[in-house]
């Protein structure tokens, strides 16, 4: 008789929140779902990544000003630039305005208001790496 196994694949997410405990808890979030999340705090750091090895990556858009007054949609721009092709979701606490909603439409990003429950979330990471975002 075959023997069958699963192979469980953790989906690598890069997170970048400049609020420490927003990051943390949507770490946790995804984490204790199986996901493998990267914690970031400044755009420097996900733009100095060359090999920006996630399936998918989520992005505050208010990010605090020592990311060099870049906020989440300049950095999805700029990942676009630089060739990254994967899935995007931002987060925010208000709703895009009509210009950063163009903008996110141009870099194809998804967005998830602020507050968000585990299941929300989850569901809305999902959606987004199947490609129905």
């Amino acid at each position: 008789m075959a023997k069958y196994h699963s192979e469980v694949v953790q989906l690598r997410v890069g997170l970048l929140d400049g609020d420490a405990t927003s990051r943390s808890v949507t770490a946790s979030m995804l984490s204790s779902c199986g996901f493998m999340v990267s914690e970031l705090s400044t755009a420097a750091q996900l733009l100095d990544d060359a090999e920006k090895p996630y399936e998918l990556l989520i992005i505050a858009l208010e990010l605090p000003s020592a990311n060099g007054g870049m906020d989440g949609v300049s950095v999805c721009r700029e990942l676009r630039a630089e060739g990254f092709r994967g899935p995007l979701l931002t987060l925010g606490a208000r709703p895009p305005a009509e210009h950063e909603r163009k903008l996110l439409e141009d870099c194809q990003a998804d967005f998830l208001q602020k507050p968000f429950g585990p299941l929300q979330l989850v569901n809305r990471v999902r959606q987004c790496i199947a490609g129905g975002a």
